[in-house]
Formats: structure tokens, sequence, C-alpha cells
């Protein structure tokens, strides 16, 4: 069971009242994770959000032989957003740095959300895009630098934070 104190303080879920945030986590389960261990690989398929509590992970996304690092995800983080609205199959690979823990929230959960707490969830569901938009941005910003300057400047040095 999942302890709702807990996740209380995770910034995506922070203004959930009670029942909001019970009805969304129950179903949802807590993944611990190592240094080094690969939460998500590319080219998986996945359906679920994953919200960081605690520890350090990077998403990185393999390009031919080079990996790239697209992003340092810390607690507050969420990655596997995409996954919640289409199928294609996971764009990084996602691995501990810092050994810590994952809540994992399946469609089917926030499914159940969406049609008991329809307001809640389009609240929900609008912090999850503005982190999708935060993120084109970070892209659109590299693939510029790439292209004007030959590298991929500082911007990509950037950390991944839920505000």
């Amino acid at each position: 069971m999942v302890d709702t104190a807990k996740i209380r303080k995770v910034g995506l879920l922070s203004k959930l009242a009670p029942r909001e945030l019970e009805t969304l986590i129950k179903g949802a389960k807590e993944i611990s994770f190592e240094p080094g261990e690969e939460v998500l690989s590319q080219g998986s398929v996945n359906g679920s959000l994953y919200i960081i509590e605690s520890g350090v992970l990077h998403a990185r996304r393999l390009g031919g032989r080079r990996s790239v690092l697209l992003a340092r995800l810390e607690p507050g983080s969420f990655f596997g957003e995409m996954s919640l609205f289409d199928a294609a199959p996971t764009s990084a690979t996602i691995q501990g740095v810092e050994g810590g823990m994952l809540l994992q929230i399946t469609r089917d959960c926030l499914n159940d959300f969406i049609d008991k707490h329809p307001r809640a969830a389009a609240d929900l569901l609008q912090k999850i895009l503005k982190g999708i938009a935060r993120r084109l941005r970070m892209a659109d910003d590299r693939v510029t630098n790439a292209l004007m300057f030959g590298g991929l400047g500082t911007s990509h040095l950037r950390k991944e934070k839920e505000s």
C-alpha cells in the first residue's frame, strides 16, 4: 500500500484532495531502484506515468552509437507521461544515478481517476501537459543549438524538475 502522506508532498500530486489522491493511487505501486539500474528502456512499450519520490535518474536517448543525456530527473519530476496518450515505444532510457523510489501510476489508474474526479483530473493533466511543453521547448533549444553551433550548448545541462 502506498503511503498517501508521503505522496502528497510530490509536486504533481500536492494539490489533490485526500479522496482524489486515494482514487488516483489505488492500484498504483511503489518501485525502488538502485544506481545504474535501468528503470525503463528506450523502445519498450510502457503504459504508466512514473513520479520520482526520492533518488536521481538520468534520461538518455541512444542515437546511432552515442547516448545523449536528455535530463537529470530528481524528486518531484515525472516521466513516462507520453505513454498515457499514445502507445508508441518509449523514447528514452531511464537509469538510476542515486537509488530511490518511484510511484508508478498506470493508464487504468488514471482513467478511473478521470471518471471519478473529472475536475481534479483536468488540473492534473494540465500539469502533465505543461511538463511535456517544457521538455519540447528544451528539445527545440537543443536542435537549434546543434544546427547553428554544431553542438548542444549548455541548455542540455538544465535539470528537469516539476514546478
